[in-house]
């Protein structure tokens, strides 16, 4: 018992901040979002009701002296409402483990520090991977139908793309297969190994073509005994960037304000883009000025849009001597990555889970995170660790409950479809 009890403080007081805080500057989207307080979501498990504003007041006019003032009117709303989602790990240990921590804390934390340090990682990445997706929980495409154990896979995170589509699919990890609409299981998997193209991944079992079709989409599981769509993932994920910075080409139902029908709701999204130029940037910026009286503080992308940017600002740099012999440095300041290029003061910022080929524009003064249940450790029973039925072993169960929401989509915008050299690196 001395072994449990060391072992949940030691989770309890040491690793759960380490989670947070990791969860906060190593995820730098996530912390992007203003955090609302928490008590907003008390007896409100269903979701947070917010005033969005979907509309113009127009109790304005000019008039005779004398004569009638303009009708007065209500600011136009609608409803948001912000759904809560729950995210939630297992970590194990077994038995010899914890007779190694038996005599000290520091005997604990050795014997722990590799598995802990890989599940930070492991978790601070799939709060990131979301981060970047519009909810529905996608992490690939079935790029044909498949009747063997290789599996071709195409749209990483559900964006239409050829290239890379294994990227959010890792060794070990447990999917479902569904059917394009989203409403069947047709075959549960693990993967077992990931293509160095990223065009394959390779599962445990064969599936049918049935099982398989074209444009199946591929999300997570929790194991290999799921049949309900309500199980898996899918339509499970905090809402994402490319879901709020949108015109409804992702997300029409924007938590429950349609953006047909809403414009307000939508972002200003340029397709079709091809090769980037410096003014398509600076129209998707003064449109954005104009219906949304959006101010873009900061730029994302991933790093091969980031490249295209700065191979547009190499015709107009000068490398100039500053005396003595010549020894021009002809990169960018910090290689572009310690220190951020900037486009009209704004900086361009690089995440490795943006989509491919995307130029965001974020007026990040909008952006809100409701949190019901920051990072903890489930202990409603007393015990952090618990026993595994029928194995000599314990596990500890992690768990976040929260959802995100831009509360003024048009105060931002997108670059879609823009040319690129991606370069295929699978993040493992």
């Amino acid at each position: 018992m001395q072994n449990l009890t060391n072992a949940a403080g030691l989770l309890k007081t040491v690793y759960r901040q380490m989670l947070t805080d990791m969860c906060n500057n190593e995820t730098a989207i996530h912390d992007r979002f203003k955090k609302m307080p928490s008590e907003l979501w008390e007896g409100k498990e269903e979701g947070i009701t917010w005033a969005f504003r979907s509309g113009r007041t127009q109790a304005f006019g000019s008039y005779r002296p004398g004569g009638p003032l303009p009708e007065s009117q209500h600011q136009p709303t609608q409803n948001m409402k912000v759904p809560l989602k729950f995210l939630g790990g297992r970590i194990g240990i077994d038995t010899p483990t914890m007779k190694v921590s038996r005599s000290n804390r520091g005997s604990f934390k050795r014997a722990w520090d590799y598995e802990m340090d890989m599940f930070k990682v492991d978790f601070v990445d799939y709060i990131n991977e979301m981060s970047w997706g519009d909810g529905r929980g996608i992490l690939a495409f079935a790029d044909a139908a498949s009747s063997t154990t290789t599996i071709t896979v195409d749209s990483p995170g559900g964006i239409a793309g050829d290239i890379n589509g294994a990227r959010f699919l890792q060794p070990n990890m447990r999917i479902a297969i569904l059917d394009s609409t989203g409403t069947t299981v047709l075959a549960v998997r693990r993967v077992v190994s990931v293509s160095d193209d990223g065009d394959s991944i390779v599962v445990n079992s064969a599936v049918t073509a049935a099982q398989c079709p074209n444009n199946a989409l591929i999300v997570r599981a929790p194991n290999l005994s799921v049949t309900d769509v309500a199980d898996v993932s899918y339509n499970r994920d905090p809402m994402g960037l490319i879901g709020m910075i949108d015109d409804g080409t992702y997300v029409n139902n924007y938590m429950d304000v349609n953006r047909t029908t809403t414009p307000l709701a939508r972002s200003t999204v340029i397709p079709n883009v091809g090769a980037l130029n410096l003014d398509v940037i600076q129209q998707l910026l003064d449109t954005i000025a104009q219906v949304g009286r959006g101010r873009p503080k900061e730029h994302w992308m991933s790093y091969d849009t980031r490249r295209s940017y700065l191979a547009l600002t190499v015709a107009n740099r000068s490398f100039i001597s500053t005396g003595g012999a010549t020894n021009n440095d002809i990169g960018f300041k910090g290689n572009a990555i310690d220190e951020d290029p900037r486009f009209g003061g704004a900086p361009i910022k690089c995440d490795k889970d943006a989509p491919y080929g995307i130029w965001f524009a974020w007026d990040t003064g909008y952006a809100l995170n409701f949190e019901n249940t920051p990072f903890e450790w489930a202990d409603e029973d007393g015990a952090i660790m618990s026993r595994l039925d029928g194995v000599d072993a314990f596990e500890a169960v992690a768990r976040m409950y929260f959802n995100r929401c831009d509360e003024k989509p048009s105060a931002s915008g997108r670059l879609d479809d823009i040319d690129t050299n991606v370069v295929v690196a699978h993040i493992r």
